[in-house]
């Protein structure tokens, strides 16, 4: 090899040991890069991993929002702080995690927005876990709260969700929401604390599907507006649902039993309470003190001292219930100008009460109540007592009390047949069409036909059930036209409107001899069928 060859060889080497040096450094750098990124992504409190935190709080604090802190069974004394957002705080199992705050705080506060925590038991604390005033939108699920002076507690704070939770044996509340709104509380067990669910002065908040036993209090709502109560499980010592001076508020599709109070409302007013199972409580539904103008309607109540009962309380309506087997039925005591109607009064031990002025039916045909004890007769057949029945107490009545059970509950006519008639005609001419229906609770039908040129006639009738009916018209100007006709009965209740039935009125015009035309078609009634399309007949 030449001096020529041999120094290209040498620079050739250098430029190839540069590069390979380089490769090598750009792959540590890369590792390096990874690594990091994968430690900021998740970090891991306890365990034995190499490099893995001792503490919670020191994880937390090299977090970076949107990464996840990871926690290994073991119990951690310490008060956390989540003060960066979109968290993933996850305990390993929530019967073995467990944070700790011995009594010198809360265990856990979000100071921040976005954040999950799972996972965890926290104990013997002020608080378990605090939601901070406005920091919303964050995400406690499936954690044990338990040995707090509050479970969980949401305050200032809005669009969180609280679901799945235990919360018990907390000095005063399982879950509390404070001046908080937009917030689900849902699917959580919460047992033996002073007051299992507390919302207080919030609005729009979903309780629901929670299972709420062996508090003093079940579920309380205090000076709140607008918030769902819908399907929870409530079991107590003394008040199931309690709601005192709020207004706008759901009680919907609850089970209410063994409590000293079922529902229990104080100064409350314009609340819905629809199709709870009320049973075996010392009071069932129970409105006082200026609870006026609320909806008791389609609940059960069954098995309590008092089904329903109201107390210096107004123009309430309470209608569609079933009372039964309980100990006093209804009872009304210097309350006026409610409405109670359309309920089954079934085989309770004590009559209703009724010291006020109060409207126990619909008037006529809508009717009253059932009334199991009732013993008038129905000569006329219409489901409704001739003779009223008398509620104890004062003058009030039912005047039209039902002879059985759901009496008021009334199906609509079928859909009328199809209108029957000509389908052809000349204007100015009468038609007479005809239409039939069915109503399956026997009453009498009305019939209200359209013309299908702008004009209805008026309600006709009444004709018996499947009878045929009968109605006239005339059109003025030439033209398609659909008849359609729909049926309503004695409760004003209407049926569907029948399929229509097209008919076509041709130009009417003066026929030169029509004298002879009409004596030619009627003594050859099968002849000159053209002639008869020409000239409309």
């Amino acid at each position: 090899m030449n001096k020529s060859e041999s120094r290209k060889a040498i620079v050739i080497g250098i430029i190839l040991l540069f590069f390979g040096m380089y490769a090598v450094s750009a792959s540590d750098t890369l590792v390096t890069t990874n690594s990091q990124l994968m430690n900021r992504e998740w970090l891991y409190v306890g365990g034995t991993g190499p490099g893995n935190y001792t503490t919670i709080q020191s994880a937390i604090n090299d977090a970076n929002p949107g990464d996840t802190v990871f926690v290994y069974s073991g119990t951690y004394y310490e008060n956390v702080v989540v003060n960066k957002d979109n968290i993933n705080l996850i305990g390993e199992n929530n019967d073995t995690t467990v944070i700790d705050g011995l009594s010198l705080g809360d265990a856990v506060d979000i100071m921040s927005e976005g954040v999950t925590i799972t996972g965890f038991t926290v104990q013997d604390d002020f608080f378990g876990i605090v939601l901070f005033p406005y920091y919303n939108n964050n995400t406690v699920i499936g954690n044990i709260a338990h040995s707090n002076l509050a479970g969980i507690y949401v305050w200032l704070s809005n669009n969180n969700t609280v679901i799945g939770n235990t919360a018990y044996s907390n000095v005063d509340y399982g879950i509390q929401v404070w001046l908080s709104n937009n917030n689900i509380v849902m699917g959580n067990t919460v047992s033996n604390n002073d007051c299992g669910i507390f919302i207080d002065s919030s609005s729009n908040n979903s309780v629901t599907e929670n299972t709420v036993l062996n508090n003093d209090n079940g579920i309380f709502i205090d000076s709140s507006s607008y918030n769902h109560l819908t399907g929870n499980i409530v079991s107590n010592y003394i008040y199931g649902i309690w709601i005192d001076s709020s207004s706008y508020n759901d009680i919907i599709g609850n089970t209410v039993s063994d409590n000293s109070f079922g529902i229990l409302l104080d100064y409350s007013s314009n609340n819905n309470i629809i199709g709870n199972t009320v049973s075996d409580n010392g009071g069932g539904i129970h409105l006082q003190v200026s609870s006026n103008d609320n909806d008791i309607i389609q609940n059960t109540i069954t098995s309590n001292s008092a089904a329903i009962f109201l107390h210096t309380s107004y123009s309430n309506t309470i209608m569609e219930n079933t009372v039964t087997h309980n100990h006093e039925e209804i009872y009304l005591y210097q309350s006026n100008s409610n409405n109670l109607y359309h309920n089954n009064l079934i085989d309770n031990y004590q009559d209703s009460y009724d010291d006020g002025s109060n409207a126990w039916d619909n008037g006529y045909p809508s009717g009253g109540n059932y009334w199991s004890v009732y013993i008038g007769m129905d000569n006329d057949g219409d489901g409704i007592g001739d003779t009223p029945y008398n509620i104890s107490g004062g003058s009030n009545q039912d005047r039209y009390p039902f002879m059985e059970p759901n009496g008021w509950v009334n199906e609509p006519p079928d859909k009328p047949d199809k209108p029957s008639g000509e389908t052809k005609g000349k204007i100015n001419t009468d038609y007479i069409y005809t239409t039939k229906t069915i109503d399956v609770d026997g009453d009498q039908v009305c019939y209200q036909w359209d013309w299908g040129d702008g004009s209805q006639s008026t309600w006709l009738g009444p004709y018996d059930s499947g009878l045929f009916a009968a109605a006239e018209h005339s059109w003025s100007v030439k033209g398609d036209y659909s008849i359609k006709v729909k049926a309503k009965d004695i409760h004003d209740v209407e049926s569907d409107w029948s399929d229509p039935l097209p008919v076509t009125m041709p130009c009417s015009y003066k026929i030169p001899m029509q004298w002879f035309w009409e004596r030619l078609f009627q003594r050859f009634p099968n002849a000159f069928p053209l002639l008869r399309h020409l000239l409309g007949y």
